[in-house]
């Protein structure tokens, strides 16, 4: 096999790999998780008028977070075509804001609670979740790099056959 038809093959496989099925389904699963999500929280907010401001506003973001995952995930449905790894770069970087206004709302919210142990317990996990999201949001981004990259690489060598 000569590299131009490995080139051609690498290049098939890595198309398969992206419009495959499960991760359709993981999609499909997080737009109805998130809708759930949407719902049960303006649910709340709509029937509950004696709840305090904090829980409030806390919900107003969880629903504000919801319905942007609902509309990333109706996004990457959307397309039809290889991505990339684009989505997953736009998923880490949600993720990486989300968790950070996680931790921001622990940290804040902090000071009402009866609870200091609680509530630094939440502070951590809140940074383990910023961490998480941070290393994923790297990952993701080289990976995405290096399918520009390789793109580039095939197109080069289509363009001189």
């Amino acid at each position: 096999m000569t590299d131009r038809q490995n080139a051609i093959a690498n290049a098939q496989q890595r198309m398969r790999d992206e419009l495959a099925l499960p991760p359709r389904i993981a999609y499909v699963a997080l737009l109805l998780v998130s809708t759930a999500m949407a719902v049960v929280v303006a649910a709340l907010l709509l029937t509950e008028p004696s709840l305090p401001t904090r829980t409030i506003f806390s919900f107003a973001v969880m629903l504000a977070i919801a319905v942007c995952w609902m509309a990333f995930a109706a996004w990457v449905l959307r397309w039809r075509r290889v991505l990339l790894a684009g989505h997953q770069v736009i998923a880490a970087r949600m993720a990486t804001v989300f968790t950070l206004l996680f931790t921001a709302g622990a940290i804040a919210f902090a000071p009402w609670r009866e609870n200091r142990a609680g509530a630094l317990a939440i502070v951590l996990a809140g940074t383990e979740m910023v961490a998480v999201a941070a290393v994923r949001l790297v990952r993701s981004t080289r990976r995405q790099r290096s399918l520009l990259a390789r793109r580039a690489t095939l197109a080069y060598e289509l363009a001189l056959c």
